[in-house]
């Protein structure tokens, strides 16, 4: 797909405001937030190292789980980029209140849609989640799979 075609899509479909958000207090809640994503990526790295080292690789419910840990993996450099864009761009520049006065972010300008795409780091987080209970239901129902 010509990458013109795909953003043109984009920007037809894309939301004025996009709802749900929460925003850390200060710099110092942000600042240990963002070590938490740090701390939280080398946990699901390390972990996901640990299942294809152990061999446990093949068993469908590590796969699983392991898949899951390198999802969220990337859930957190998505998240922690997004946290940094916050910081250069301004939340108070791209946020809107509408008529309920519910905040919403204004897609206004090229920031605004990264700042937007960040936002969506759901789309990382769920199925990774889904993965992990994916994993977990195999090893339970199937314990002997489990290994270790």
């Amino acid at each position: 797909m010509n990458i013109t075609l795909f953003f043109s899509i984009f920007l037809l479909f894309a939301p004025s405001c996009a709802f749900a958000l929460q925003t850390h207090g200060g710099p110092e809640g942000l600042y240990i937030h963002l070590v938490s994503h740090v701390i939280f990526f080398i946990a699901m790295i390390s972990l996901s190292v640990w299942v294809r080292r152990s061999g446990l690789r093949p068993v469908s419910a590590w796969r699983a789980i392991s898949s899951g840990a390198v999802i969220l993996a990337c859930w957190n450099l998505w998240a922690f980029a997004g946290h940094v864009m916050e910081g250069m761009v301004g939340y108070g520049s791209y946020m809107g209140i509408d008529s309920g006065q519910i905040p919403c972010i204004k897609v206004t300008d090229w920031k605004g849609v990264i700042f937007y795409l960040l936002k969506l780091d759901h789309l990382l987080y769920f199925p990774a989640i889904y993965l992990f209970y994916v994993g977990l239901r195999r090893l339970r129902t199937r314990g002997d799979e489990g290994g270790a």
